[in-house]
């Protein structure tokens, strides 16, 4: 036990506390990480005698002054729109969770033990989400989709792609140790019947890309083994419609009225006449929901049911902060993928090249998730996709320093 608690930091615990935390009571994960800056900000003190933020990545780099630019971009636009009211700054200072992430960052470097963290991780993930499903099957939704201890299926079913797409980046990156990574098998597979269960095809089609992904770039022959009999499942469950997979592709591409197509096409050219008319810096942070029926009425959808914000991270983001903000946040994107794709490809260390791959596959299953829903705007969905994305940028910082510091403007 001694032996146990030596090898596993106090750091690895605040970890997986986060994570299962996020499975039963989302909202509670902020104290985990006001904990992690409190706790790193005494450990700072301690041993450099005063105070400095950049233990948290929190410094002049390229990628920090894009965030600044997106989140100074959302205030203007409160401004510039005319949207500036006591609920409108009160929206803008929910942008505070973005803070959370250089949080995850601190903890990435903390951790030790990483294959210990994995297996850790992988098992409290499958205890707490089998929870979640056996909590929900005796108390189920209106909606008749899975969503575990979440009111919306599919903010649960984003929360548990990034986890699988985790898991899955890392497992690719394994495969050449295939004996000793096997275990990954019982969570993806896990996550994958719960993905599917949720009935969210934002989330299906993320899966779909993130494989395509991670295979053309990870280039082994394995690799493509694995993807090819997961495409060949994928066509035979679509042929037979088993688990009704085809009704529901069938059902995803009807657009008549009423039904959660029909209400995305209307709510995203409402979206996209609130940007022809605030281009530049948008209307403020998540303020064009208050547009919304103005907008409705003009374009001839007064009546019809009205969705809370874009369902498009890209045109709630063009919204939010208008081109300037959209232009800032995708170069956060870029600098995020760039960074990762080079340590990936040039480190020297195995667990570090693993965890790049995984940090790659949970950008792209965010990037395409992005195309139908608001993941930065759920907290269970963001809290995940900042401790694993910050989990894999700090690890990588504190082990291949070399390479991050010199060829990459994130730090």
């Amino acid at each position: 036990m001694n032996t146990f608690l030596h090898r596993f930091s106090s750091w690895n615990l605040l970890f997986i506390l986060a994570i299962a935390l996020n499975v039963v009571a989302y909202l509670q994960v902020d104290i985990i990480y006001v904990l992690v800056f409190l706790a790193g900000a005494c450990l700072t003190l301690r041993n450099n005698r005063s105070f400095t933020l950049r233990p948290f990545e929190l410094n002049g780099s390229a990628w920090n002054i894009l965030i600044m630019i997106w989140v100074a971009a959302n205030i203007t636009g409160l401004f510039a729109s005319g949207s500036f009211t006591n609920r409108g700054w009160h929206d803008t200072l929910d942008l505070r969770w973005i803070l959370s992430f250089f949080a995850c960052v601190y903890l990435g470097k903390s951790v030790s033990n990483i294959k210990l963290l994995l297996k850790l991780l992988g098992g409290v993930s499958t205890l707490v989400l089998g929870a979640s499903i056996l909590w929900y099957l005796k108390h189920p939704n209106v909606f008749g989709r899975i969503s575990g201890f979440y009111s919306n299926p599919n903010d649960f079913a984003l929360a548990v792609l990034f986890l699988w797409a985790f898991f899955f980046g890392w497992f690719a990156s394994a495969l050449n140790d295939l004996k000793s990574n096997a275990w990954m098998l019982a969570p993806l597979a896990f996550m994958t019947v719960i993905i599917y269960e949720t009935y969210t095809r934002g989330a299906w089609l993320a899966m779909l890309v993130v494989i395509a992904f991670i295979t053309l770039i990870g280039k082994t022959k394995r690799l493509l083994t694995v993807s090819a009999i997961s495409l060949f499942g994928i066509i035979l469950i679509y042929a037979f419609n088993l688990f009704q997979f085809k009704d529901r592709i069938l059902y995803s591409l009807n657009i008549t009225a009423g039904n959660s197509q029909a209400l995305r096409l209307m709510i995203w050219k409402v979206s996209v006449a609130i940007f022809k008319d605030f281009p530049t810096f948008g209307v403020g942070f998540t303020e064009n929901r208050y547009l919304f029926p103005a907008y409705y009425k003009n374009l001839g959808f007064e009546g019809q049911e009205m969705l809370l914000h874009s369902h498009n991270m890209y045109l709630q983001i063009l919204n939010d902060s208008g081109l300037v903000g959209f232009l800032a946040f995708c170069g956060v994107l870029i600098t995020a993928l760039t960074y990762f794709y080079r340590v990936f490809n040039k480190s020297k260390n195995v667990e570090s090249r693993s965890m790049a791959l995984a940090g790659l596959a949970i950008l792209i299953a965010f990037m395409t998730g992005s195309l139908v829903d608001c993941p930065l705007l759920s907290t269970g969905p963001r809290n995940y996709l900042f401790l694993l994305v910050g989990l894999s940028v700090g690890y990588c910082l504190q082990h291949d320093s070399e390479i991050c510091h010199k060829e990459s403007i994130i730090s």
